[in-house]
């Protein structure tokens, strides 16, 4: 018999269900999050069905409870009930409600959104706003026209009546002025996992992280990769992964070479990205990006052999390095 969402939520109350809500501007490390959490913590572990899609692994709420559509809410059953403490997954802004920020406005199912505020955990997971708006650009170009467009102009697209860079900045700041969430930028979580989990767990009342975290292989996009996860119930990735990148921004500094772009970013966000501590003033809009902002430096513990090789890559680079031997 179908449950209605009264019956649901007070179904998984029974449970004792405590979900944690794992919130992001897209393209942020979202999964990256959420698969750490799933790998790291048995209370977040679970298994889909046979042939389920990855999406079975957590609750994405900006899919599964849209105000304006019907609400599966035997298929949100389902997931909350696969674990103690169950991911939720988010791109709404701060208050759970509304969302929008790089699509049309749209409205999350109020009574779910309150009972996840009452009852949630909050993880906010950032990421440099300039490798955010990379990722991004090349997401979209298999799925959105008005992407496939110079870098330049589409950083200037407007999204509900402000550029793409501001929408960013947005979206961070949402979560920045709400209390109760756990803060962590991405680059913190590969290049310094043990102290980054164990401050994760703590906050989140979680049992202590392992002495030795494994951080999740990111999925190829291939077809091979995805069938695979479909059909095993522990996948240890549930990445999207973009399908087709433009050679011309497979850095953010390349990205970013014009002066022009580099300004027009400041304008927008540069106090965001200094206040976040990706760069230290204003002097990468004239000098190119400072080391500490776009570089990626390993952990000492990881710095030798092949790792010491790829010390100053990209974070994509670097996260091939932290890839764990699991077959997506």
């Amino acid at each position: 018999m179908s449950l209605d969402m009264g019956g649901m939520l007070r179904a998984v109350e029974k449970d004792r269900c405590r979900p944690i809500v794992v919130a992001s501007h897209p393209r942020s490390g979202t999964h990256l999050c959420i698969d750490t959490l799933r790998i790291n913590f048995q209370p977040c572990w679970m298994r889909k069905g046979w042939f389920e899609p990855a999406d079975g692994l957590y609750l994405s709420l900006d899919v599964s409870a849209l105000a304006d559509q019907p609400l599966d809410v035997d298929r949100i059953s389902r997931i909350l009930s696969r674990a103690k403490r169950p991911i939720i997954k988010t791109h709404a802004l701060s208050d759970l409600h509304h969302g929008g920020v790089e699509r049309s406005a749209w409205t999350v199912n109020p009574r779910f959104a309150d009972w996840l505020n009452e009852r949630s955990s909050f993880i906010y997971i950032y990421r440099d706003g300039r490798d955010v708006l990379r990722s991004l650009y090349h997401y979209m170009q298999p799925i959105a026209p008005e992407a496939r467009v110079p870098f330049s102009q589409f950083i200037r697209q407007k999204v509900n009546g402000v550029s793409r860079v501001a929408a960013w900045a947005q979206h961070v700041r949402s979560w920045r002025n709400r209390t109760g969430v756990f803060h962590v930028k991405m680059e913190d979580l590969v290049n310094r996992p043990v102290e980054t989990l164990s401050r994760m767990a703590a906050d989140l009342d979680l049992p202590p992280a392992p002495h030795e975290p494994q951080i999740p292989r990111r999925c190829d996009a291939d077809f091979l990769s995805r069938a695979w996860r479909r059909l095993v119930p522990a996948p240890s990735s549930t990445a999207i992964v973009p399908r087709h990148e433009v050679a011309e921004c497979s850095t953010s500094r390349q990205a970013f070479a014009q002066e022009a772009d580099r300004r027009f970013f400041h304008a927008e966000a540069g106090d965001l990205l200094i206040e976040l501590g990706y760069e230290h003033s204003a002097e990468w809009v004239d000098e190119g990006f400072s080391t500490n902002g776009i570089a990626t430096r390993h952990s000492r513990n990881r710095s030798t052999g092949r790792h010491a090789a790829a010390a100053m890559a990209s974070l994509d680079e670097a996260l091939e390095d932290f890839r764990t031997p699991v077959i997506n």
